[in-house]
């Protein structure tokens, strides 16, 4: 799905749930613009971000460790780090992975 596709998306759903009919695209990009900006910012500070019926982002620390290189087989010292992961609503799992 592209941004323009979501857009109309949001703006379909926003008119046909909501009764939001006139609010224009140009304003939902700014609604979304914000919200992942305010994620990107909640979990450069650490903190778990909830993206409500879809799932959540938190930041998990992985632990200093022992590699090497698999061109010359270095032993390498890799240092500790932070990623983010995310973990799949129940919802959205069952959506995708339906029971037969």
């Amino acid at each position: 799905m592209t941004k323009a596709e979501l857009l109309e998306r949001v703006k379909g759903r926003m008119a046909t749930d909501m009764g939001m009919a006139d609010i224009s695209r140009v304003t939902i990009d700014k609604v979304l613009t914000a919200l992942g900006r305010e994620y990107v910012s909640g979990l450069a500070n650490g903190e778990e971000v909830i993206l409500p019926e879809i799932g959540k982002l938190q930041v998990v620390k992985r632990a200093a460790r022992k590699g090497r290189n698999p061109r010359t087989g270095e032993a390498l010292d890799i240092p500790e780090k932070r990623r983010v992961k995310f973990k799949l609503s129940v919802g959205v799992k069952a959506l995708v992975n339906p029971k037969s």
